[in-house]
C-alpha cells in the first residue's frame, strides 16, 4: 500500500508541477508504469489519493466524501445508485 500511495502521490504532484497534461507528464507516468511492471500500484495509489483528499474535503465542508463526489463529478446520480453491483 505504501508503494502505491506513493506512485499516485508522485504522478498527481507531476502533473501540478507540469501545470497539467505535457510530454514531460506523459514520459513520468510511463516510466512509473515500466519501472512497476503494472498498472495496479498507480491506480491503487490514485484511488488512495483521491480516498483521502476527499475525505478531508468532505470534514472541512462538513459533508461525506460520497456528496463531496457526487456534487463534483454526477450532480444527477443519487449517491445509492452510484455503486457499482456485485
Amino acid at each position: 500500500m505504501v508503494r502505491s500511495s506513493g506512485r499516485g502521490a508522485q504522478v498527481l504532484l507531476k502533473w501540478f508541477n507540469e501545470g497539467g497534461s505535457t510530454a514531460a507528464f506523459d514520459d513520468f507516468v510511463n516510466l512509473v508504469l515500466q519501472q512497476d511492471d503494472s498498472i495496479v500500484p498507480l491506480v491503487s495509489g490514485l484511488v488512495n489519493v483521491g480516498a483521502v483528499s476527499t475525505s478531508m474535503l468532505g470534514i472541512l465542508l462538513n459533508s461525506s466524501p460520497e456528496l463531496v463526489i457526487k456534487n463534483f463529478a454526477m450532480p444527477d446520480i443519487d449517491v445509492a445508485d452510484a455503486a457499482i453491483p456485485e
